[in-house]
């Protein structure tokens, strides 16, 4: 079964060749093999070595620290800062979440950004209308562009629909 990062590689890749990337709640497989992959300590990611910060996404603090110890930018030192279908299962607030990941981006970098726009994802084919309770944010195409103008302040370079999935790339001025 793909991946929801798979899904979207092939509008993504140019985004990322030749450049450092972190991705944040990469979950199983990352984006792409250079990346360096964050996220938390669940059964699948425990005893993957390329998961180099097994911290939540939204672990500032201890994300910073790992990073530091390997060598690795921190804060404002990311060319590339990806999430795939992660930010809608934090509990945190949406633009307290991108406000962080925003933070990472280098000037002249970019938040590559995938959601799942909640109007179009089906979590129960039997029943249409049920939502995933995983997920604690209710996502749309308008809710996200009202979050990134509210955050970031940034154009949006690219926004597009791939299957039940949104697409935002951003770039930091």
């Amino acid at each position: 079964m793909m991946t929801e990062s798979e899904k979207i590689l092939p509008l993504v890749k140019d985004f990322l060749e030749g450049k450092r990337v972190i991705d944040l709640g990469c979950g199983e497989k990352k984006i792409v093999p250079w990346a360096i992959g964050v996220d938390d300590c669940s059964e699948s990611t425990i005893a993957k070595p390329d998961v180099v910060a097994k911290v939540g996404a939204t672990d500032k603090e201890a994300l910073v620290a790992r990073l530091g110890a390997l060598g690795l930018p921190g804060l404002g030192g990311w060319p590339v800062v990806f999430s795939s279908h992660t930010l809608e299962h934090l509990r945190e607030p949406v633009g307290e979440n991108l406000w962080w990941w925003w933070s990472l981006v280098a000037r002249k970098g970019r938040l590559v950004l995938c959601v799942p726009d909640e109007t179009l994802y089906v979590y129960a084919p039997q029943a249409p209308k049920a939502r995933n309770p995983a997920h604690k944010h209710f996502l749309t195409m308008d809710t996200m562009r009202w979050h990134w103008e509210q955050v970031t302040g940034a154009n949006i370079l690219s926004c597009s629909r791939k299957e039940y999935s949104i697409l935002f790339v951003v770039e930091k001025q």
